[in-house]
């Protein structure tokens, strides 16, 4: 049991991990090409695909691989969100 319940912890932390630094790569990586980012709005997901549609419309790329990473990403978090959450409560010393 106790296996079990690290492999849903590390599950969550590295989903959460993932999601959060490609995120943050992604943010660099469209800066670093030009790419006008309002650094206000980079918290939201759905901007950050929008610009990296944009560039990839200018050079007549697929955006689909980087859709489907952060679908996957997302989906991975939501999933272990709950795992992460319950198998966490009370681990913090209040009780």
């Amino acid at each position: 049991m106790q296996a079990l319940r690290i492999v849903l912890l590390l599950w969550f932390a590295f989903s959460v991990a993932n999601a959060v630094i490609g995120h943050f790569t992604l943010v660099v990586w469209l800066y670093s090409h030009g790419v006008k980012v309002r650094f206000s709005r980079t918290y939201s997901a759905g901007y950050v695909l929008n610009r990296y549609r944009y560039l990839c419309e200018l050079q007549g790329k697929s955006v689909k691989p980087v859709e489907i990473y952060i679908i996957l990403s997302v989906v991975s978090v939501i999933l272990s969100s709950p795992f992460g959450i319950l198998l966490t409560q009370g681990t913090t010393g209040h009780h």
